[in-house]
């Protein structure tokens, strides 16, 4: 038989005579004290320093750390491209390790180099790995971190203590090219200061929206727009506190409009345009008084527009068609003074253009074409 190694514990086995191959896994009860690794302690809490011996490589590591290789692998992103290369003499990040796994030594900690422990950097690394899986993002590297070079990327917008606060990542700043998934919460830990995050016009960019997102409290901006992100709108956002501006338009997302929006008493622009989401028009939309845009064209929203709507004095943007809308269009629209744009065409609206309209002095954008509206 003929034995390759295929990842730590795992080998294929090719039989000679039939060509037949299988593949075998192993792992044992113990680890000896020789193979445990021998850590120091690292930039944060549950982090260690590890300097790599003759023999290893990513998997081993991994085993021995206790850890899974994806996690391993997205932490020393920008330093290890090869699974199974031999990293001797390399320093790699690990994290969360089992104790029985390692030893920490008392030496002093690794040295990389002087901005070793910017937690920062390495929780941009970790971004990258996530969404940059073709090595699109090319000035985001560990070498060029130097003074907190990373504010100088492309797609990091960094405040005057060059604390991150931006996420840009969008077709201005970085162009297209980015593929993967949009990362957990846990991928931002050490961006103490994010307030922003944007993914867009990356059709590379697929999965569901993270709704872990909801941990990064001080979000005032999400916006997942044109990719080809797919699922639903994530319920647990809704306890975002202080989320004022919320666009993810130009996805495929399905299912309603989550009740726990509710509780976005902040939000100022609510743009959920160009996607396939379903059900009706809630009513507590009525209650988020601050809301000055609210797009849900270009949907399968059926129903009618709800009264309770009448209450949004601040809004100036009311975007509803190319849905399923039925009903009349309400009077009370004429009350909205600051409304300068208003669009419902190829809906099935029915009766009269109401009087009421006329109220509309700001109005500069009226849309009411493609419905079943009758009168002069």
């Amino acid at each position: 038989t003929f034995s390759s190694q295929v990842a730590f514990g795992v080998c294929s086995i090719l039989t000679p005579d039939t060509g037949e191959a299988y593949g075998v896994s192993w792992e044992p009860k113990s680890t000896p004290d020789g193979a445990k690794l021998s850590m120091t302690p690292g930039p944060r809490a549950g982090c260690y320093w590890y300097k790599a011996r003759a023999g290893d490589y990513m998997s081993r590591v991994a085993w021995l750390a206790g850890i899974p290789l994806d996690k391993f692998m997205m932490d020393n992103a920008d330093y290890v491209k090869d699974l199974d290369a031999d990293m001797e003499g390399t320093t790699l990040l690990v994290c969360n390790a089992k104790q029985a796994m390692f030893i920490q030594t008392s030496a002093a900690p690794v040295v990389v180099s002087s901005s070793s422990n910017d937690a920062q950097l390495y929780a941009l690394l970790r971004v990258k790995a996530a969404v940059d899986q073709k090595g699109h993002l090319k000035d985001w590297t560990r070498e060029s971190r130097q003074n907190r070079g990373y504010c100088t990327w492309k797609g990091i917008v960094c405040d005057n203590n060059q604390m991150v606060i931006w996420l840009r990542l969008l077709v201005d700043t970085i162009g297209v090219g980015l593929q993967g998934t949009l990362p957990p919460a846990s991928t931002f830990n050490g961006l103490d200061h994010l307030v922003n995050i944007t993914m867009a016009d990356q059709p590379g960019i697929s999965g569901t929206l993270p709704w872990d997102w909801s941990q990064l409290q001080l979000l005032y901006k999400i916006g997942v727009v044109n990719n080809s992100n797919t699922g639903t709108l994530p319920a647990a956002w809704g306890s975002l506190p202080g989320l004022r501006h919320l666009y993810v338009w130009g996805n495929k997302l399905t299912g309603e409009i989550p009740g726990a929006y509710k509780g976005l008493k902040k939000l100022e622009e609510l743009q959920l345009f160009d996607n396939q989401l379903s059900g009706t028009i809630p009513n507590w939309l009525g209650t988020l008084s601050r809301l000055t845009s609210l797009r849900l064209d270009g949907n399968k929203i059926r129903g009618r527009i709800p009264d309770d709507m009448g209450s949004l004095k601040a809004l100036e943007d009311l975007q509803l068609d190319r849905n399923q809308l039925t009903g009349t269009i309400p009077v009370w629209l004429g009350d909205l003074g600051q409304l300068q744009s208003f669009y419902c065409g190829n809906n099935r609206f029915s009766g009269k253009i109401p009087d009421g309209l006329k109220g509309l002095k700001k109005v500069e954008f009226l849309d009411l074409s493609w419905n079943q509206l009758t009168g002069t």
